[in-house]
């Protein structure tokens, strides 16, 4: 069974080579069974656009390691490395990002 996004909290719409729009989305943190948080993302217009979800501590962890995924997705993508995507005209996307991620994420202005 294919995982849910549930409600959404956040969402940002990037564009690919000025003329398509790839959209992220970050669903509401949810809490398993077993007491674990997990924050659901998707990102239709490049990739698969299938949920994933990242687990942390609490709701506020489990999103921000949501957005670093996010960033992770985005940047290494063929699409992000191509440097054919970018927000509100620039292609630093303005995601927090993992410190592997950090050499693909382009300099603010670029």
């Amino acid at each position: 069974m294919p995982m849910e996004l549930g409600d959404v909290i956040a969402s940002r719409i990037l564009s690919l080579d000025d003329t398509e729009s790839v959209s992220v989305s970050i669903g509401r943190p949810v809490v398993d069974s077993d007491g674990s948080v997990f924050c659901p993302y998707q990102i239709t217009g490049i990739g698969t656009g299938r949920v994933r979800r990242i687990g942390g501590v609490d709701g506020v962890q489990s999103i921000l390691l949501a957005m670093k995924m996010i960033a992770n997705d985005l940047y290494s993508s063929p699409e992000g490395r191509a440097g054919r995507l970018s927000w509100a005209g620039d292609r630093n996307l303005d995601f927090p990002v993992l410190e592997i991620t950090e050499p693909l994420v382009p300099r603010k202005g670029s």
